[in-house]
């Protein structure tokens, strides 16, 4: 039966008039309505979880890359033979630091991915500072290199840490500070301004 036999029913029905076809259609306008308000609660919904669980995975990372981070400083504290950077604050490359960069041709090799490395770091959040800019050039590096650097650049960088008996980590803190330099030279920030936001530096 269609529509039209529908209202005709109605109207020829002992109840049936025109005010019972108002009120079918106003019933379906309403079914209508409220179906449409579930679909978008319910795509409201949705969307929300999805947020919250993209969130919830973006924290997950966070934390694993934190605690690869520190468990490579740990192992690299206890088994490197040689330290590349200097403790002074800011860190910065010694003597042997500079001759390995050059050794690795770090300079062109970061050169050669700096609108990669660039755009990676342009896009972070919570980067408002000198120091936080510090601790993700030097942190991204040494546990996602694979987010700044070229496939082969890579590749050869990590041939360079087995021939030398040393974990890969140690070289790329080199290149971690060697970013650090050149985004803060290019953002016209002034690499003291490390210490002022560095927080062992206010206790």
């Amino acid at each position: 039966m269609d529509a039209q036999n529908i209202i005709k029913d109605i109207l020829l029905s002992p109840s049936g008039s025109f005010a019972s076809v108002l009120a079918f259609i106003f019933g379906a306008f309403w079914l209508v309505h409220w179906v449409t308000i579930k679909v978008a609660l319910i795509t409201k919904d949705h969307n929300e979880f999805s947020k919250t669980n993209q969130a919830m995975l973006q924290d997950i990372k966070d934390i694993h890359k934190e605690i690869s981070y520190l468990k490579g400083s740990f192992e690299l504290m206890m088994k490197s033979k040689d330290s590349f950077l200097q403790s002074k604050s800011p860190i910065t490359l010694n003597d042997k630091g500079e001759e390995v960069a050059k050794e690795l041709g770090a300079v062109d090799i970061i050169q050669r991915a700096w609108a990669k490395i660039k755009h990676k770091i342009d896009t972070q959040e919570n980067l408002n500072n000198a120091y936080d800019i510090q601790q993700f050039c030097i942190e991204e590096a040494s546990v996602s290199p694979a987010s700044f650097f070229e496939a082969h650049d890579l590749h050869n960088i990590k041939n360079y840490a087995f021939q030398k008996g040393e974990m890969l980590q140690a070289y790329m803190r080199i290149f971690g500070i060697l970013i650090r330099d050149k985004y803060l030279s290019e953002k016209g920030i002034n690499i003291d301004d490390v210490d002022t936001h560095d927080p062992s530096q206010k206790i």
